[in-house]
């Protein structure tokens, strides 16, 4: 498998705590004081012990005229272990648990152990930056923090590795009050647009470590 399709999948999953897509137009403000920038993200990190939704994810091809669009289920608990499970139009599955990986793609399956790999090295930085609360120490992203009336509007901008290779920019905005995900965007480099849009999120509610099983 394309390690560009692995990142692209898992930054989705890694995402999907945050981020939404505004339904209405909204009047944002930059947040620059260090102190608000920092309760901000511990309130997400609070927020997100576990999590528990649906999605659709829409994405645009830049050589095609017509949106693809996907269903599934994503799972998360803290600590850093991951489930994005697509059940429509194809089933396509991606686990992430204790440094170890597991990929199925219709009836292959693949499993990485991440002892050693540079590319889930990152991968699990960048986890501990936005999931964790620490994207203020994270090299592998610039980021850009602003607030409206409803919303928390968060644009990211990779800055190494493959994941810098593969995009340009993910834009999320979440809600204020319950930091419930609604949607994400994400700008490939290719000019691609994938757009994923959350619902029955469930946050901080008990999830069975077997859905995490990476064997």
């Amino acid at each position: 498998m394309k390690i560009s399709r692995i990142l692209l999948v898992l930054i989705c999953i890694i995402c999907c705590v945050l981020s939404l897509k505004a339904q209405t137009v909204e009047n944002y403000t930059p947040v620059s004081n260090a102190q608000e920038v920092k309760q901000i993200f511990d309130q997400i990190r609070q927020a997100s012990n576990t999590i528990d939704a649906d999605f659709v994810q829409e994405k645009k091809v830049d050589i095609l005229e017509h949106v693809i669009i996907s269903k599934g289920r994503f799972l998360f608990k803290q600590k850093n272990s991951l489930r994005l499970e697509y059940t429509s139009p194809s089933y396509y599955l991606v686990v992430m648990a204790a440094g170890k990986m597991l990929i199925k793609d219709g009836d292959k399956k693949t499993k990485i152990d991440g002892k050693g790999s540079k590319m889930f090295s990152q991968i699990q930085n960048v986890m501990a930056g936005i999931l964790g609360g620490q994207i203020t120490d994270n090299k592998d992203f610039k980021y850009e923090l602003y607030k409206s009336e409803s919303n928390y509007k968060i644009r990211l901008f990779p800055q190494t590795g493959a994941i810098k290779d593969l995009l340009k920019e993910v834009e999320f905005i979440t809600h204020k009050s319950t930091l419930k995900a609604l949607s994400m965007i994400m700008y490939e480099r290719s000019g691609d647009v994938t757009v994923m849009k959350f619902k029955n999120v469930k946050m901080n509610v008990p999830i069975d470590d077997k859905m995490f099983a990476t064997h």
